[in-house]
């Protein structure tokens, strides 16, 4: 069993630092989301758990206005320079949870989730998922990919999105870090809030 929630915030200055490939690759799911969310006409992208930016800039690059949030600061550091290099004046970054996204309600149009709810401990995933809710608006999507272990499993992930609707759902192998092998089961969701969520949900 591999378990996510023991990754210390200095083993992630370490693989952004030193892995090349969270600059150089994108998460094998994000053509998929990227589509989905240019069908339904989203166009503010919040990217949670968005490391070294590889994937707020693959979005940016399909016209989207993308914010990514993460708790590393050196992450942040290299995603911030990655923008000034592309020059992708639509893609920002900023520090924060995802147990505490700092945007009001409503606010986004999208919302991708790669690999954080895996890192979290139970209570910090429920957190989580409930501020997606509260920062997507009533249209938007929820494009989230995780490893499948007995820690998160299938129906994990599911009860968790209790006040969403799973438009489809799929898996593939993804390796266990960017670059690293073998890889693990990963199961990939696309959601959109209930109709009959309210604003006290």
């Amino acid at each position: 069993m591999h378990d996510f929630t023991k990754l210390t915030d200095s083993f992630w200055d370490n693989e952004y630092k030193n892995n090349r490939a969270w600059h150089d690759t994108v998460a094998p799911a994000m053509p998929w989301f990227g589509t989905a969310l240019k069908y339904k006409a989203a166009s503010r992208i919040l990217d949670i758990g968005c490391g070294c930016g590889r994937n707020s800039l693959y979005l940016g690059k399909m016209g989207f206005s993308v914010t990514g949030v993460d708790v590393n600061s050196t992450g942040l550091q290299q995603a911030g320079e990655l923008v000034k290099l592309h020059n992708l004046a639509n893609v920002s970054f900023v520090r924060g949870s995802a147990a505490h996204i700092p945007f009001r309600n409503d606010f986004f149009d999208g919302i991708v989730c790669l690999f954080t709810l895996n890192i979290l401990s139970g209570e910090q995933r429920k957190q989580a998922i409930l501020e997606m809710q509260r920062v997507l608006n009533k249209e938007g999507k929820l494009c989230l990919a995780e490893y499948v272990n007995e820690d998160l499993s299938e129906e994990g992930v599911t009860a968790l999105l209790e006040h969403f609707t799973i438009l489809g759902s799929w898996y593939n192998e993804v390796p266990l870090l960017a670059g690293s092998s073998p890889p693990l089961k990963t199961l990939c969701i696309i959601a959109e809030l209930r109709k009959d969520r309210t604003s006290g949900d």
